[in-house]
């Protein structure tokens, strides 16, 4: 469940094991992530790696096999 935080609140994303399968290929694998409020990360890989899935994740916008 994601709460909205309003312009220059305070708020932190973290998640723990997530996995995600899509067919019969595992696109992320017990991946954890903490990100702090006003931290920016980068998120780097080579194309395919599932980069765009673990943000969708961390959005909310696509729910984890697992974690």
């Amino acid at each position: 469940m994601s709460v909205p935080v309003a312009a220059g609140g305070s708020a932190h994303v973290r998640a723990e094991g997530v996995t995600v399968t899509r067919g019969s290929r595992r696109v992320l694998d017990g991946v954890s992530v903490t990100v702090s409020a006003r931290s920016r990360i980068a998120v780097v890989g080579e194309n395919g790696r599932g980069k765009t899935t673990l943000l969708h994740v961390l959005a909310g916008l696509l729910v984890p096999d697992e974690g």
